[in-house]
């Protein structure tokens, strides 16, 4: 009967051996899976957003000034526009306004206008009013250098388009001042509207870069709880090896004494 029941015993005994051993592995194995996963997740660094792409200026054309200056005819002749501000007395774009005085000049002998012969002193006043002017105008951050050059060669090719200049000898439109104030409007919208694509760019830009930091942020905080699992999973497996070695110690003393009573009997 004692026979019977060590042998139960026994069998139970490596049954439940099998058991915590099974466990033990998987214990090691999650551990192991647990502390890889914690380790790619700490290492993630934020990855870099697209580049910030600027957006391209449109071009002011020709065709855009004829429908401007066929809704601008329509209108009263508002003369021509006096900036506010003080004109400082400089010869700043002298060079460019007299180009453009001679391109209106050019322009009046192609439409068969009739031009009264001034003196010099009359044609430097109407330079020296023109430049100051352009001054003024140019004297706005988005403008500048860039703005002056842009509407001299745009002016003066628009005063040498044949449409143009036939709108002016046949149906007396107003040109030369309709011109500059369009390319003033119309340079000014450009500046706006690439002004704006590049601060959305931008925004763009930096939403994304701080949403990779927030990611990069999170994916650490999982990677340091994963390190927490894999430190109990694997606390838990040495809680089982030490309870199994502990065990197979105890069994050992406990066939020792049995054989040494054996023995003795």
């Amino acid at each position: 009967m004692n026979n019977k029941l060590d042998a139960v015993e026994e069998l139970l005994l490596k049954l439940f051996r099998i058991a915590m051993l099974c466990l033990m592995t998987l214990a090691l194995l999650g551990a192991m899976v647990f502390l890889g996963t914690a380790l790619y997740k700490y290492l993630q660094a934020p990855a870099k957003p697209a580049p910030v792409v600027l957006a391209p200026e449109k071009e002011i054309t020709i065709d855009d000034l004829k429908k401007a200056l066929q809704e601008e005819n329509k209108k009263d002749d508002p003369g021509p526009e006096r900036p506010a501000g003080v004109v400082p007395n400089s010869l700043k774009y002298l060079e460019e306004t007299t180009a453009l005085y001679r391109c209106s000049l050019d322009f009046a002998k192609r439409v068969d206008a009739v031009i009264e012969d001034e003196g010099n002193a009359v044609t430097a006043q109407k330079v020296e009013a023109l430049r100051a002017q352009v001054e003024n105008y140019a004297r706005s951050p988005q403008r500048g250098d860039a703005w002056v050059k842009s509407t001299l060669a745009f002016t003066c090719a628009a005063l040498k388009d044949e449409t143009i200049v036939s709108w002016a000898r046949d149906l007396k439109m107003r040109i030369f001042m309709p011109t500059l104030r369009f390319h003033l409007r119309a340079w000014d919208a450009v500046k706006a509207q690439k002004q704006k694509a590049d601060a959305a760019e931008q925004a763009r830009y930096e939403s994304e870069e701080e949403a990779e930091q927030l990611r990069v942020a999170a994916s650490k905080q999982q990677a340091y709880f994963l390190m927490l699992v894999a430190g109990a999973i694997f606390a838990a497996f040495m809680v089982l090896a030490f309870y199994l070695l502990f065990s197979k110690i105890e069994r050992n003393l406990r066939q020792a004494r049995f054989e040494k009573y054996v023995a003795a009997a």
